[in-house]
């Protein structure tokens, strides 16, 4: 499939305007709940509103520091149950993925507390709807650990890995990625994203509507009408006519209805 091209932002807020201008297809945003004025980092739903007008998908994003994942499975808990709340106070799809940022370089030896506060993560949401945001090696991690969302596209999962701390690599199981950071979009500052499949957990995302499975056509219906000894008449719902002697087929007339 072509690669979407997104965008996500904090403070410096460009217009949904300017998003569709610039030929961005969704915005990934923050639903951290202690910043809720206009102009912070925080999606609201006046803005969350105007996305959607725009033809604009959302993607929700939760950070409330860069290395709070390192405090384990309470964190995770605590931070789940607040993100999902603004999520859908903003009009968040109920079964859509959250993305909880890893935002610094993590190495083996950190992997124990973050795989407890994804897990904590997990027992609120339920791990289908559980995305994370790293760098290349904690996001491989975590998908071979069974610990984030699968996207509805098969092999893909709801990871968003940032180019960051990755050294030129790319998990091609990451629903999204981050490509680059602090570039100028009309009247605010954006960092590039790209979605690498259909179901990369915007909140407008549907499962394709499959056709009804075809009926195998009905078996004809007979009655028997008349027996003379081992021969049999069989008039069919069709109309049609049957002769059978001994258990075998004779002819049939054809007369339809």
């Amino acid at each position: 499939m072509a690669v979407i091209q997104g965008v996500d932002y904090s403070f410096d807020h460009p217009t949904p305007a300017e998003l569709k201008q610039a030929g961005k297809k969704f915005a990934c945003r923050y639903v951290y709940p202690q910043s809720q004025n206009p102009g912070t980092k925080n999606l609201t739903r006046t803005e969350a509103n105007a996305l959607k007008a725009a033809g604009i998908e959302i993607v929700s994003n939760y950070e409330s520091y860069a290395g709070r994942a390192a405090d384990g499975r309470p964190a995770g808990i605590t931070d789940a149950k607040a993100a999902d709340i603004q999520h859908l106070a903003c009009g968040g799809r109920g079964t859509a993925p959250i993305y909880f940022s890893v935002d610094y370089d993590t190495t083996p030896s950190n992997y124990p507390a973050i795989d407890g506060y994804f897990k904590g993560v997990a027992s609120v949401l339920g791990l289908a709807r559980v995305g994370v945001y790293g760098e290349y090696d904690l996001v491989k991690h975590l998908m071979d650990s069974g610990l984030v969302g699968k996207s509805a596209d098969a092999g893909k999962y709801y990871c968003w890995q940032t180019y960051a701390w990755s050294a030129g690599k790319y998990d091609e199981r990451c629903a999204l990625a981050q490509d680059k950071n602090g570039v100028k979009l009309g009247s605010g500052t954006v960092d590039l994203d790209s979605a690498h499949c259909t179901d990369y957990g915007q909140w407008g995302w549907k499962a394709p509507v499959k056709p009804p499975a075809k009926k195998p056509p009905a078996k004809p219906k007979g009655v028997e009408v008349a027996k003379a000894g081992d021969a049999h008449l069989i008039l069919w719902d069709s109309g049609d006519l049957t002769v059978r002697k001994g258990g075998k087929h004779l002819y049939t007339v054809a007369r339809g209805k």
